[in-house]
């Protein structure tokens, strides 16, 4: 039997299997910069990554009519470190040659034991800021809503 593949099951792959879930922040589906983001990284020195998840080829090619978010990723925006897509194995292939210069690519193993690994390192953006403790504190807010809202 096969896995689902969903965008919550893989942003739970990611979190537990990729990046250090229990030290850095790893919040799914938050609307912090503007827009939704699938999954926001608080890393250890207070950057922010983004990770875009796609589950199909169309899902992918979709996003770039988003036009306004990826202007600001490509001229650098100032609190995305790193901008990173994560796709289902079965679609890499496809998608490999639709990445940005600007954005990495990490791949969802079709058996959901093996860790996901990094195809295409997220090139650092250097304009990128450290987040300010108001900042923190806005984003610890934006969690917090979204949390009671769910409930």
């Amino acid at each position: 039997m096969r896995p689902v593949v969903n965008q919550d099951s893989i942003a739970d792959i990611l979190a537990k299997r990729l990046w250090d879930y229990a030290r850095e922040l790893c919040i799914p589906r938050c609307c912090f910069l503007g827009w939704e983001a699938d999954m926001l990284l608080v890393t250890y020195s207070k950057f922010l990554e983004e990770i875009e998840i796609k589950i199909s080829v169309s899902d992918f090619k979709a996003d770039s009519r988003k036009v306004e978010k990826h202007k600001s990723l490509e001229a650098g925006h100032p609190l995305i470190r790193r901008f990173w897509y994560a796709v289902p194995h079965e679609i890499w292939e496809k998608v490999e040659p639709l990445v940005p210069p600007y954005a990495g690519l990490i791949i969802i193993p079709s058996d959901h034991r093996y860790r996901p690994y990094i195809k295409k390192k997220a090139p650092v953006n250097l304009k990128a800021r450290k987040l300010f403790p108001a900042e923190e504190i806005k984003l610890l807010r934006a969690i917090y809503y979204k949390w009671w809202r769910n409930k």
